[in-house]
Parts: structure tokens; sequence; C-alpha cells
């Protein structure tokens, strides 16, 4: 990504791992080149036999001789690789936080009483705005699905504990993006193509015993 003239440094988390890109513009990478020679040729991956896109490639002794040749290119390299990603970790590190909010709606021992004042806590803390700190998203509509979601897994246990006899089976279920009144006219998805997952759940066969206390999308049940 190239904004005037300079490079970017482009920080990605993933699960908490960090990834570090660095891409130089073409005329940053042909200052350096004239400054460092054939060092400069490192860039030459079959020169070095070094893939950087191959898992287990690393660079030969080719490619560390060429990459010593020139005293700048250690510090460089070690300067955005090393430092930069250490100095990085060290200031976001402190401030993330452990999945405490995310075990709570996972525990299966979380009952009605305990998912109705998570609810309320969430109302609670975007009232007094200190919801992010406390691990809430920024959408109201997504904390209230997840709700309905939780909620038919205690049911559909409730279920299981008192009316087993019964072979009823309850499940939560996402149409997807549907193009309807509530959904805007840029959902892909037509009102028929949206009914499918509910229609499949509400026809299972007398004697289905699963899906039971899941979330299903279109007709596979999804791992939250």
């Amino acid at each position: 990504m190239e904004t005037g003239g300079k490079a970017i440094r482009v920080i990605v988390f993933f699960n908490f791992y960090l990834f570090m890109i660095v891409t130089h513009t073409e005329r940053e990478r042909g200052a350096e080149t004239q400054a460092e020679g054939e060092a400069g040729s490192m860039h030459r991956e079959p020169d070095m036999g070094f893939d950087p896109g191959s898992p287990g490639s690393c660079p030969g002794p080719k490619a560390g001789a060429k990459l010593l040749r020139h005293p700048g290119i250690p510090r460089i390299t070690l300067k955005t690789n090393f430092f930069a990603t250490r100095n990085v970790c060290n200031e976001l590190l402190p401030i993330i936080k452990p999945h405490d909010l995310q075990k709570k709606f996972q525990c299966e021992t979380l009952t009605e009483e305990d998912l109705v004042d998570l609810m309320k806590k969430f109302v609670e803390d975007t009232s007094n705005e200190v919801h992010e700190r406390e691990g809430w998203p920024n959408s109201a509509y997504g904390v209230s699905k997840l709700g309905v979601t939780v909620l038919s897994r205690i049911l559909a246990w409730r279920l299981d504990e008192k009316r087993k006899v019964d072979r009823i089976l309850l499940n939560a279920c996402c149409p997807g993006w549907v193009k309807t009144d509530m959904g805007g006219p840029y959902g892909p998805r037509t009102v028929e193509e949206g009914a499918k997952t509910p229609v499949y759940l509400a026809l299972l066969p007398p004697d289905a015993t699963e899906p039971h206390g899941q979330l299903v999308h279109d007709k596979v049940v999804l791992n939250w």
C-alpha cells in the first residue's frame, strides 16, 4: 500500500496472534537497492533458495551472506520484524482482556435467570457508556440475537429434563440477510431462500432426535 511514497506497515490481529506485513513502494525499494548494491538481490527468491510463501522454507547460506553484505540490512530488518512487533505487543497485551463474558454465555450451567441478568447488564453498561470496556460489542441487535440463541439452548435443556417423552426439538436458526422491508433492498436472499432453514426445522420427521438446542444456518448446525 502506498501513501505519499512511504512504506505502510499493516498490523493484523487474528485470535490474538500478531502478524506484521511490511510493504515497500517501488520508489523506496529502488533507493534501497541502489544504496545497498548487491544486497538488493535478496529480493530475488530463486537466487536465495528462499520462498517466503512456503511454510517450510528458510533462507540458505547464500541468502545469509548477501543479507549481511550491507551493514544496514540487519538493523532495518530487525527494527521492522522484531523490535516493532515487540513494541506493539508490549503496548497491546496489557489492555487485552480474557473472554470472561464469552465464557458466561457458553457455560452449560447458565440458567434463564442468569441470561436475563446478562441482558440487563448490557442495557445498563451501554447506558453508562462502559459496554466496550466490559467486553460487549457495539451492536444491540447482535446482543439481542445472542440472547435468543442462548435462550433456545436453555429451553431445550429444560425440555430434555422435564418433557423428554414428548420428543420436542427446539432450535434457533438464522435465515441469513433476506431482502425484506426490515432487511432492506440489498439483502442477497429472497424470502423463499430465507425460509428454507426454518421450514426444514419445522418439518423434521417425528422420530428425529437432532438438531436440538442448536443454532442452525443453511440447514447446518453452527458451532459458536
